[in-house]
């Protein structure tokens, strides 16, 4: 059977028009086509044909590089798989796989494989031999108990995804994949992060919000290249003084903790433009903090803090600060230095007075004042409005 008559045949199984592309990239955009190279057909999408199981003709499809199955409800793969030798990109996510079959071994060529959100709950032996992998999404909602320490054998892996599974711990040889890039371990069970993590020195991104984490390893404070990190929601008290090492981190979402103090040594990260660090313990903040002068969203919302430090002015790219339900008893006099603000979010606190710089906020849009204790109205507050800011009381 050639590839025209194969198409010809997955036809009768699917009740949609069947798209003969122009060009690989095409068949991102589309739930059903398939493209065509020298006669052969190379790329191949099924989605929403409400597959349970995968027509066998798929499978003598020789040539195929790209197959995507995604958002079907096929609950296993045929051993046939191994027969797409050439096989580069599979995609099966959003089905009901449990597992995968033991032919995936043979699918030497791949280099991205993903099947998020399926039901898995083991991995074939055979796939920590696919070494040409770059990337591997067995995130979302499958069910993992544990990761394998062969892992470590995909020493080309610059994405990897393990988020929403049901371990709790990873292996040592995580550390192996020192190409990776992207790293998510969020939403999911995991109680500590290894300490080899400090051999990932290619990594750039790190999720681990939601997990049960109580600690930071100082481990993790050597990777050097980090640019975004969310550690959020988990149950850690207080971050390590060598956090300060990370000096090209870009974003830092802690929210959802239980920390007191955010170390001095904050005030390292000189390239930060995100800090969210909301619904913690905080009761005051580092002097430090006024060295973060790239700075441009402040999220305190949801702790303890009574005052802030007055080198907070040293901020001088800040757009956004949130205060929201503190015990702020008294801010800063000086806000001269914060030119670039747009919104301030005050509501919830415990101050009764307003310093005056504030009225002088060239950029201000936003300021909310409600459910504080102001005694008097301050006059500037006409200032500000005739410029367009919008003040609520």
């Amino acid at each position: 059977m050639n590839p025209s008559q194969i198409i010809e045949k997955l036809r009768d199984h699917i009740n949609q028009p069947f798209k003969n592309v122009a060009s690989p990239q095409d068949l991102i955009g589309v739930d059903v086509g398939f493209y065509e190279e020298n006669g052969k057909v190379t790329g191949l999408t099924l989605k929403h044909c409400n597959f349970t199981q995968l027509p066998e003709s798929i499978m003598k499809l020789g040539n195929l590089k790209y197959l995507n199955i995604s958002s079907n409800k096929v609950t296993e793969l045929p051993e046939t798989l191994g027969n797409l030798k050439e096989l580069e990109e599979l995609i099966a996510s959003d089905n009901q796989l449990r597992s995968l079959p033991a032919s995936t071994s043979g699918l030497t060529n791949l280099k991205h494989l993903k099947l998020r959100n399926n039901r898995i709950t083991s991995l074939p032996e055979g796939l920590w031999r696919l070494t040409n992998l770059n990337e591997l999404d067995i995130g979302g909602g499958n069910q993992l108990e544990e990761i394998s320490e062969k892992i470590g054998t995909l020493t080309g892996l610059t994405n990897l995804y393990l988020d929403g599974n049901t371990y709790t711990t990873l292996p040592k040889s995580l550390g192996n994949l020192k190409d990776l890039i992207v790293l998510d371990i969020a939403h999911g069970k995991l109680e500590e992060i290894p300490q080899s993590i400090s051999q990932l020195q290619s990594l750039e991104f790190l999720y681990v919000a939601d997990s049960h984490l109580r600690s930071i390893p100082p481990s993790l404070t050597t990777l050097a290249n980090l640019r975004y990190l969310n550690i959020s929601e988990n149950k850690i008290t207080r971050l390590p003084e060598s956090i300060g090492k990370l000096t090209n981190l870009i974003e830092f979402r802690l929210y959802g903790n239980q920390i007191k103090t955010l170390p001095e040594t904050l005030g390292n990260l000189k390239n930060l433009l995100e800090l969210h660090a909301q619904n913690n313990e905080l009761e005051t903040l580092p002097r430090g903090i006024g060295n973060l002068r790239k700075l441009k969203y402040l999220y305190l919302k949801g702790n303890k803090i009574t005052e802030l430090p007055k080198t907070i002015n040293q901020l001088h790219e800040l757009r956004v600060v949130d205060l929201r339900v503190n015990k702020v008893q008294k801010l800063p006099e000086d806000w001269s230095g914060l030119n670039q603000l747009i919104h301030i979010d005050l509501r919830g606190n415990r101050f009764h007075s307003l310093p005056a710089s504030m009225g002088s906020l060239p950029q201000l849009e936003k300021l909310d004042l409600r459910w504080n204790q102001l005694k008097t109205i301050p006059s500037w507050f006409t200032l500000l409005k005739e410029k367009g800011c919008i003040i609520y009381t």
